[in-house]
């Protein structure tokens, strides 16, 4: 006979309440899994609302590169040459193309363009010295540098632009043009025009401010490539094509500006031609050059301008020493005082 359980009001205690706990542990089992698909829920909405931010704003985010360049300018890290643009600029490391020319000079010209462009002639100017020493003369691109190289320091010697090379000179009493650029191995006339001052001006005042372009200049001249090199120092600074004629027989070595003159007169076989006279042969210009050697054994010679352009470039037939363009000689002329080296070479 089954056993008799404890009864009240006929039925069985904690029957019920058995049942009851049974249900409700049933009851929690099931409601704490449902946390895990609300998880899932929220991050996948997390994820798509970052992916619509991101593409939407995509423009307002720096980019990698910009985040490095802002934080190299703010630790004084960032190089003024360092100029990468996603338009033009080459990968810092290039192969020589397919005629062997350094890939390090076809980024520095392309650069140099691009920075010039800009109107950072300093810049421009730097990484054209770059491609110049890397091209073989007389790569075509040789000669693009080049006149990448003079596009820019005419654009300096003109005031336009910061170089390292320029100073703030304040005017004192008794100072002239030519007593300034003297003390500072320049000339007035460079002197005027990197100040944007007419050459029919004379008058200072004292405490004016001018800019002053102190180059340790000299020349340096080759027969063989028909070529005249101003060097500031040992940086190459322009390049002058240059007729020779067949009676300049100086030898090589070093020789010294002796003297300028502007208009000169031309003395040949004991007849003289004046300025203007299409015998006369050596143009707007002369530079006078002698043996920097103290016995003075080699033969002076003229750079001088000429009257027939056409013949720069080339071995002349005749009489004449070194020509250039008036144009050429003309700002020569104004950039170079006396007194420095110069150099014949082949």
């Amino acid at each position: 006979m089954p056993k008799q359980g404890i009864t009240y009001k006929g039925k069985p205690i904690g029957a019920s309440k058995g049942g009851s706990k049974k249900k409700a542990d049933e009851a929690s089992g099931s409601r704490k899994w449902l946390w895990i698909p609300a998880v899932i829920l929220i991050v996948c909405a997390v994820g798509l609302g970052a992916v619509w931010f991101t593409r939407s704003h995509a423009g307002m985010l720096p980019s990698a590169a910009g985040v490095s360049d802002t934080v190299r300018r703010l630790t004084g890290t960032f190089d003024r040459e360092d100029v990468s643009s996603s338009g033009s600029a080459l990968p810092s490391s290039i192969p020589a193309d397919q005629d062997g020319r350094s890939g390090i000079a076809i980024k520095a010209l392309a650069d140099g363009e691009r920075l010039f462009a800009m109107k950072r002639y300093s810049a421009a100017r730097d990484k054209a010295r770059i491609a110049i020493g890397k091209f073989k003369y007389p790569d075509p691109d040789w000669q693009r540098s080049v006149d990448l190289l003079n596009k820019a320091s005419t654009e300096i010697l003109s005031g336009n632009g910061n170089s390292p090379e320029t100073f703030l000179y304040s005017v004192r009493s008794g100072d002239t043009f030519t007593k300034i650029g003297r003390k500072f191995g320049t000339t007035a006339d460079a002197i005027r025009r990197i100040n944007k001052i007419s050459l029919a001006r004379s008058d200072l005042k004292i405490g004016q401010e001018l800019t002053i372009y102190s180059g340790k200049w000299r020349l340096k001249v080759s027969n063989a490539r028909k070529k005249l090199y101003l060097y500031d120092g040992t940086n190459l600074f322009k390049v002058y094509p240059i007729g020779v004629a067949m009676e300049f027989n100086s030898p090589q070595g070093f020789y010294t500006l002796e003297s300028k003159k502007e208009n000169p007169v031309w003395q040949y076989k004991g007849n003289s031609y004046r300025p203007g006279d299409p015998l006369n042969i050596l143009g707007t210009r002369s530079l006078r050059c002698t043996d920097a050697a103290e016995y003075k054994v080699k033969q002076p010679f003229l750079i001088h301008g000429t009257n027939r352009a056409e013949n720069v470039g080339r071995t002349i037939a005749g009489p004449g020493f070194v020509s250039m363009k008036n144009e050429d000689v003309n700002e020569l002329f104004s950039i170079v005082p006396e007194g420095i080296e110069v150099e014949v070479i082949r």
